[in-house]
């Protein structure tokens, strides 16, 4: 069950497709919102990529236009997809009584889905695995009020204590969701990070420089405080400590921005032409663009300690290019330099500055992804997958062999 999923462009509804159609020996259905709303966006390359590895697809909408931008309170309890619960609740029931399930996987973001499940759990007793891909109410990105963060602490309680697992992409954000809770429900916390699909990559590398610029690439959205300006100034320090360091690199935000963010001093600062932002791109397309850069970059909202593993750092690893991320301390700095490659935090103007330099030193002598991280492929965490599962329905894990 999953509210994110293809044709829907979000990085969720790939996570959910890629890690839900890879679970050796389980045949899996689907129920999901469909891509109703223009801001969901289509992608329809995913959406056959998904109808490969499903038993069956089931899409709900809802049944009236809903007002997005004026359901006030309503509409972060948890969030506005709840008005698709009743919808899946009496479909799953109807699924169940025809052709009983085993299990039930509940996948957020959109944590709304794990009310449904939950529902769902209730009526039927059947085992039930609840994904977190970001934390709910400890989530840095999200402002609750007081009433709204209330019932939500109030809803994740009744997912967490009711389910049978809950599963979460980083040991750093157990640690952050499961410290408010009684110590026993720790154990039902599982770490199973983001995968790639190595059957989704073109295989392309880049080609032969020849005079051309080294391309750095960012792929994705720049939103709320995770901005740019990380980037805008390691690159202006660059070049005030040395004119010509980028004289030979372009790097291309691919990916939307809002307008301002691109107008900060930081950004007017540098030199025209050497930052080009780029529309948006289909996910097969932006795995292309990842083959083909020669560094790959992250750029995180400075904090203290993030506990979050973006998806697009999984795939820069399954694209085999050198990465540089500007992260805070946490999951995506020990991922990064897991693989061998470069982290400053996004705080530190010259801590990026040098590694900046440093990563460009890296890939003009050569360095790519030289080390095998299997743990991040699918099949990796599909085979996770299973033997949680397996742990919660040891009848239908004999019953399979």
């Amino acid at each position: 069950m999953s509210y994110a999923f293809p044709p829907a462009t979000a990085p969720e509804a790939m996570l959910s497709a890629k890690h839900a159609g890879n679970i050796p020996g389980w045949d899996v259905e689907v129920i999901a919102a469909a891509a109703f709303h223009p801001g969901m966006g289509n992608d329809p390359g995913m959406a056959e990529y998904s109808a490969r590895r499903f038993l069956a697809v089931h899409r709900l909408t809802p049944r009236f236009k809903l007002p997005w931008h004026r359901l006030g309170l309503a509409g972060h309890l948890p969030d506005a997809m709840r008005f698709l619960n009743g919808q899946a609740r009496a479909l799953a029931q109807r699924l169940h009584a025809t052709d009983p399930f085993d299990a039930i996987l509940s996948w957020s973001t959109y944590h709304s889905v794990h009310l449904a499940a939950r529902d769902v759990q209730r009526r039927t007793g059947l085992s039930w695995l609840a994904h977190m891909s970001d934390p709910w109410v400890d989530n840095a990105y999200v402002s609750y009020s007081r009433i709204g963060g209330a019932i939500n602490r109030r809803y994740e309680g009744q997912v967490i204590g009711g389910c049978d697992r809950v599963l979460f992409t980083t040991p750093e954000t157990v640690d952050l969701v499961m410290a408010k809770y009684p110590a026993e429900w720790r154990d039902k916390a599982v770490v199973i990070p983001h995968g790639y699909d190595p059957a989704l990559y073109s295989g392309r590398v880049p080609g032969p420089r020849d005079g051309r610029p080294l391309i750095v690439r960012y792929l994705g959205n720049f939103y709320g405080v995770r901005t740019p300006e990380p980037l805008f100034k390691a690159l202006g320090r660059m070049l005030d400590d040395n004119p010509l360091v980028l004289d030979d690199v372009v790097v291309e935000i691919v990916g939307k921005l809002d307008p301002d963010m691109a107008e900060s001093a930081a950004a007017r600062g540098l030199p025209e032409g050497l930052v080009q932002v780029l529309p948006p791109v289909g996910y097969r397309q932006s795995l292309e663009l990842m083959e083909t850069a020669d560094l790959l970059l992250i750029v995180d909202a400075p904090a203290e300690l993030s506990v979050f593993l973006p998806s697009k750092l999984v795939d820069y690893i399954g694209a085999r290019r050198p990465i540089l991320s500007l992260t805070p301390f946490g999951a995506s700095r020990r991922v990064t330099e897991e693989a061998g490659f470069w982290s400053a935090p996004p705080g530190d103007v010259e801590g990026c500055a040098s590694a900046f330099v440093a990563a460009l030193e890296g890939v003009r002598s050569g360095k790519s992804l030289a080390i095998a991280m299997p743990q991040y492929t699918v099949d990796a965490t599909g085979q996770r997958l299973a033997e949680v599962l397996a742990g919660v329905t040891p009848l239908a894990a004999r019953d399979r062999g």
